[in-house]
């Protein structure tokens, strides 16, 4: 009998504390009490514009996302570049972390007699930089603040010296973001 009044009284408490649980979501879920906000990821790159230096030519590449590709640009003589300047803009409600710059495979095609050869000293010596704008180099693990922007410089140039002119595709970059944790 005792065991059995035990059990009751056990029962009761139970069930007390399982109807204030309920009590306690109804107040929460009437009242919006909790509100959670959704987060949302928007890292771009915006605002590309291309400077060329010495004899230099360029196709205006397009941009998406984080990457910029489809630029042709063309190089006659040594010290040639162009100069692509662009915002990486976190417009998200996330900090972006840089994971990794992807450059893409270079093909050069060159003209006149020398055409084979041009190409291949061309390609051979095209020097990259990428650098923000207060002159920092771009490196791995780079922090971008949500609502923050960066403005980026890539200067592509080369150290050849062709006879003629070398036309230069493949230029593609990006960079690759992750949520930083």
């Amino acid at each position: 009998m005792q065991k059995l009044r035990g059990l009751k009284a056990l029962s009761i408490v139970s069930l007390f504390i399982s109807l204030l649980g309920l009590i306690v979501s109804y107040y929460v879920i009437v009242h919006n009490f909790t509100k959670v906000d959704a987060a949302v990821w928007n890292v771009k790159f915006e605002n590309l514009e291309t400077k060329k230096h010495g004899k230099a030519t360029c196709e205006l590449p397009t941009i998406s996302d984080t990457s910029i590709s489809d630029s042709k640009i063309s190089f006659s003589h040594s010290g040639d570049s162009v100069t692509f300047t662009f915002d990486v803009k976190n417009q998200g409600t996330i900090d972006a972390i840089l994971g990794t710059v992807f450059q893409g495979s270079l093909k050069c095609v060159g003209t006149g007699n020398n055409a084979l050869k041009d190409a291949n000293d061309v390609c051979d010596n095209i020097h990259y930089e990428l650098k923000y704008k207060n002159g920092k180099k771009v490196s791995n693990n780079d922090l971008l603040n949500r609502g923050s922007s960066r403005s980026v410089i890539l200067v592509v140039t080369s150290k050849a010296s062709p006879s003629s002119t070398v036309t230069v595709s493949g230029l593609n970059m990006a960079m690759i973001y992750h949520q930083n944790s």
